[in-house]
């Protein structure tokens, strides 16, 4: 059911001299709701009726609109062609409220009026929001000569465009100023935009000082448009802010009825209607003496409007009017005053105060029970009896924190100097140092932490951190590892994997597993979990499709086996043979099933892989893609020197020479071109400015990396992620980089030398490059 409006009568409107339904302002609905949607709106001559009134920034106005949209189109024509056009006269026209006019769209637009797109744009939107030109509009702030003392200081008002508009101005703090928002950005986290946001307005408060002044009273940044948090934060930090000398009184803030935007490209602002004289007459339900000329007053509109009040009458005053628990609003008001509830004469009064009805009082909170005593602190000394369960940690922070004992404070202490020390970003030493704060103001400093205590703390919320705490600790004897602290990605991965196998299967699974780890019946040689992580990947496809077929694995027979391979052809049908001859034989072999269905099954050999080579235009700027130096050097050094992605991780520092150019990259030596040197020259200097006490050996390091206990090497993940910008497998980058050393050298002893090839894997590059030699294939002779 369509939503009715406040209608005030009916006339001609004064925008479009329609006549129809009008609001308390002589302006029609549809007229109001068009000047609030356009851009730039401005007061002018219509260009093709020479009247008066609200126009678009094409300087037409709503009515011209609506008869070029559906009759007038020759008046765009013309003035494309630019002939001379006399005045239309504009036709008036009767609104009705179920004709509703289509969305009128500026002029130019492809969408707008069918055939009628070659109206000449009078603007430039693709430059309307981009930063205007340095420029110095001396009409606003207009420079003092400083240190001469001021007569009279004046309140200024500020409009949002005026910081953009004094851009060019000299000032004296200005390097001062920038220095400080960019340390700023770079310790909160944040990006160019609020950078580029917040300078006009720190400029504008420091040129709106007075002559004799050298500090920003703080007063003065309450009257910018915006951003007077973050320019305050700045000017503080920079030294430049003289605090209030009394507090800031509270704002009262009033309800907006409808979007109000502020626009900081707008040519001129918005000349401001006469208003007529206030004229005082009596309002027709609350009786209030009030400067509206329209009965009733705004005040009671705004009650009749408010949900939930129904017309009815006054338990008081008898009256037809909208009610609020009986009374109508003169009443309220009446009875909030003072005045009996009976129906008595009221006294006049002016309609200056509007009446909120008294909110229903919460229900009182009941008293939360006292958070148990710690142990270390109700009996020191105390031992537990026995290992207590994790602990519920959202309830015992919901409480206010004990009081930390003199080896907590410590404790604490250590850990802030060594985050310092470290450079640690700001966040991530507060978000540490809290849930170090609440593991030792419960579980007490000198008695060893569950690491599984520092995990559930620090899962919490995104202001709490644990992982530098726990290695802290450890580093200090102080920590408890969790059981299953030694299990690695791959590890975890399959344990993942297998439980979500169909549940007849796990069992088998579970074996197969064993058997591939070498703690199966027999003993046999154990395999990395990377590649038992494969090989359950190849086979749950196919268990999932035979779980509705096969209660258990021993049903299966050869016939199925060789019908799953020929579902899938190609490399995953090989893949898929080796996961399933390993699966079957390890069952069979630890007598799980009777006879081995894959063990006949034959996919003949597999077809070679030739090497294929990258598009040029996908490797150009390939280099410029990586946005840190840690990201360019291991671009380098894949796409140039092809190092395999597994090597990068075990790169050390003590493998790079730079005197002599060199890297050692497995047991080959890699000899560094002057880029790659440059490259590498910038990550040592990064990784030296992040963390200049790391004692991690490795060359490639992470945020994660630098700081361990253990200095492990970075993940293969991180390198992916480096990759993900380029849009390209590191991979295939280093196999295309061997693909073009092949191409110029036909010697596959040159290969084995420059990249530690093998001979088949050399002679392999050389036939990819140049088929038309024929090279004996080595294992074949």
């Amino acid at each position: 059911m369509p939503k009715s409006r406040l209608t005030f009568g009916y006339g001609s409107c004064r925008t479009c001299l329609g006549w129809g339904d009008l609001r308390f302002d002589d302006v029609c609905w549809p007229c109001a709701l068009w000047t609030r949607k356009i851009r730039d709106p401005h007061h002018g001559a219509c260009r093709r009726c020479a009247r008066t009134s609200t126009l678009t920034y094409e300087s037409i106005c709503r009515p011209c609109t609506v008869e070029i949209h559906y009759a007038d189109g020759d008046w765009v024509r013309a003035q494309r062609n630019g002939a001379a056009v006399p005045v239309r006269p504009l036709q008036l026209a009767l609104l009705l409220p179920e004709v509703k006019f289509a969305v009128l769209q500026p002029l130019h637009k492809r969408n707008s009026t069918p055939k009628l797109n070659m109206m000449p744009r009078t603007r430039d939107w693709k430059t309307v929001h981009l930063p205007p030109e340095r420029t110095d509009d001396l009409r606003v702030c207009t420079p003092q000569i400083h240190g001469q003392l001021a007569l009279l200081t004046m309140a200024r008002t500020f409009r949002p465009a005026d910081g953009r508009r004094i851009w060019a101005r000299e000032i004296a703090e200005g390097h001062l100023l920038d220095l400080t928002v960019r340390r700023l950005q770079k310790e909160l986290g944040h990006g160019q935009q609020w950078r580029y946001t917040l300078m006009p307005e720190a400029r504008l408060i420091l040129a709106a000082r007075e002559a004799d002044e050298d500090l920003v009273r703080e007063e003065d940044i309450d009257r910018l448009p915006y951003q007077q948090g973050p320019v305050t934060l700045v000017l503080r930090e920079a030294g430049l802010l003289r605090p209030r000398s009394e507090p800031k009184p509270p704002v009262l803030r009033r309800r907006m009825v409808g979007p109000r935007r502020l626009r900081s490209d707008a040519k001129q602002p918005r000349p401001l209607a006469k208003r007529p004289p206030r004229i005082l007459l009596s309002c027709e339900q609350c009786l209030a003496w009030t400067g509206n000329a329209r009965r009733p007053c705004d005040l009671c509109r705004a009650w009749a409007l408010t949900p939930g009040r129904a017309v009815g009458t006054c338990s008081r005053c008898t009256r037809q009017l909208p009610l609020h628990e009986g009374r109508c609003r003169s009443c309220c008001l009446a009875v909030a005053a003072g005045s009996p509830p009976d129906r008595v004469m009221d006294q006049l009064w002016l309609g200056a105060s509007g009446y909120r009805p008294p909110r229903p009082r919460p229900p009182e909170p009941e008293t939360p029970t006292a958070p148990p005593v710690p142990l270390h602190l109700a009996i020191p000394g105390q031992e537990p009896l026995f290992e207590t369960p994790v602990r519920d940690w959202t309830r015992l922070l919901g409480n206010p924190l004990h009081e930390l004992t003199a080896s907590a404070r410590d404790l604490l202490d250590v850990l802030d100097r060594k985050a310092r020390a470290e450079s640690w970003d700001i966040q991530i030493r507060r978000a540490n140092l809290r849930v170090l704060r609440a593991a030792v103001a419960y579980l007490g400093a000198k008695e060893p932490i569950p690491e599984v205590d520092i995990r559930a703390i620090a899962k919490l919320g995104t202001n709490y951190a644990g992982l530098r705490v726990a290695h802290f600790l450890e580093a200090r004897g102080l920590l408890i590892p969790r059981p299953d602290r030694d299990i690695g990605m791959d590890q975890a991965a399959v344990t993942r994997l297998i439980a979500t196998a169909p549940a007849g299967y796990q069992g088998d699974l579970d074996a197969w597993v064993r058997v591939l780890r070498g703690q199966g019946r027999r003993r046999s040689v154990p395999i990395e979990w990377v590649s038992v992580r494969r090989y359950v990947g190849y086979v749950l496809p196919v268990l999932a499709e035979w779980e509705s077929r096969f209660a258990t694995l021993a049903e299966v027979d050869k016939d199925d086996v060789v019908k799953a391979l020929k579902a899938r052809p190609g490399p995953q049908g090989f893949s898929l043979f080796s996961g399933l001859r390993s699966l079957f034989g390890a069952l069979k072999r630890e007598r799980r099933i009777f006879h081995d269905p894959a063990r006949n099954v034959h996919l003949g050999s597999r077809p070679p892989v030739v090497p294929r080579p990258i598009p040029d235009t996908r490797l150009v700027g390939i280099l410029d893609k990586a946005r840190t130096p840690f990201g360019k050097l291991v671009v380098a050094l894949v796409a140039i020197h092809a190092v395999r992605p597994m090597q990068l991780p075990k790169l050390m520092l003590s493998g790079l020479d730079r005197s002599r150019g060199q890297l050692k990259v497995g047991l080959r030596t890699v000899y560094l071109d002057e880029l790659t040197l440059r490259l590498a020259r910038d990550w040592l200097a990064d990784r030296h400015r992040q963390w200049p006490c790391s004692t991690n050996p490795h060359l490639l390091v992470s945020r994660r990396t630098a700081m361990h206990s253990l200095n492990p090497p970075v993940s293969k993940l991180t390198i992916n992620y480096v990759f993900r910008s380029t849009g390209l497998n590191p991979s295939t980058v280093a196999v295309d980089r061997v693909l073009d050393e092949a191409d110029h050298s036909e010697d596959p002893l040159h290969l084995m030398k420059v990249f530690d090839l093998s001979v088949t894997t050399a002679i392999k590059y050389v036939q990819a490059a140049h088929p038309e030699l024929c090279v004996i294939d080595p294992i074949r002779a």
